[in-house]
């Protein structure tokens, strides 16, 4: 229980805050990607799993899905500095209205 209240006390407050330069799905495979990439090494380090060549699979497919999701998407990093939100949000819109085009 420990590690899903950890989890979601990270998830919730960076949902909403990524809601203003992120889409719902692009959310959800961010989550999941995350969820993984803490959960695999937990399971095989602490639950004595054994490692199985599936994870592999899982995780290329994960890539994968993200590859997709965010392809054509405008990189978040211009120069040295991380964009504020307001100002992915607008690069998103301004794609978007392009896209519509």
């Amino acid at each position: 229980m420990g590690g899903a209240l950890l989890e979601y006390l990270f998830m919730v407050p960076a949902n909403r805050i990524g809601n203003a330069a992120y889409s719902v799905a692009q959310l959800k495979i961010l989550q999941e990607v995350v969820s993984l990439t803490l959960f695999v090494p937990f399971s095989l380090l602490y639950l004595r799993e054994p490692f199985k060549l599936d994870f592999v699979w899982a995780g290329l497919c994960m890539c994968g899905a993200v590859y997709f999701m965010f392809r054509g998407y405008p990189l978040l990093w211009l120069g040295k500095r991380l964009l504020a939100p307001q100002e992915r949000f607008a690069i998103r819109q301004t794609s978007a209205n392009q896209g519509a085009l």
